[in-house]
């Protein structure tokens, strides 16, 4: 489970989230919504370690700070709606790319079913062998995107 306890974010000197409390449990599919300059693509950042903020982030019980950011983004994918990706890559290896800090030369079997299982809970498996280039704008993303890695 990924919870949000009193979570306040900031981007500089501005505050773009204030206590933000969530829980988000596995296997459900979650949607944040909000207009222009809500603080969606901030929050997804923060979970991320890219942006600072106060409160409590936890997953697993385990506690993001930033000292141990690196071990925490190898258990969560982030693909941020303004990658700009020009290689021709399937949309399943653009999905892996989530998992950057983890990957090696040789991609485990795990690490394909997870990501495929994600595409498949998004309903676009469909999209795991196409070429990006070839996606519309809409196919290849509609706003950031994260997922959380057992």
């Amino acid at each position: 489970m990924l919870r949000l306890e009193d979570l306040s974010i900031h981007r500089g000197t501005l505050c773009v989230a204030d206590k933000l409390c969530a829980e988000f449990q596995r296997g459900k599919v979650y949607a944040i919504l909000g207009p222009n300059g809500a603080g969606k693509s901030s929050l997804l950042s923060t979970l991320f370690a890219e942006l600072s903020f106060k409160g409590k982030i936890s997953f697993k019980d385990e506690i993001l700070s930033f000292s141990n950011h690196f071990a925490w983004k190898k258990k969560i994918a982030y693909m941020p709606q303004d990658s700009n990706v020009d290689a021709s890559l399937s949309a399943l290896e653009v999905v892996l790319l989530g998992l950057l800090d983890s990957l090696g030369m040789v991609l485990s079997d795990e690490q394909i079913k997870k990501a495929l299982e994600v595409m498949d809970s998004l309903g676009i498996l469909h999209l795991a062998d196409k070429d990006i280039l070839n996606l519309s704008g809409g196919a290849k993303t509609n706003g950031d995107v994260c997922f959380c890695f057992d």
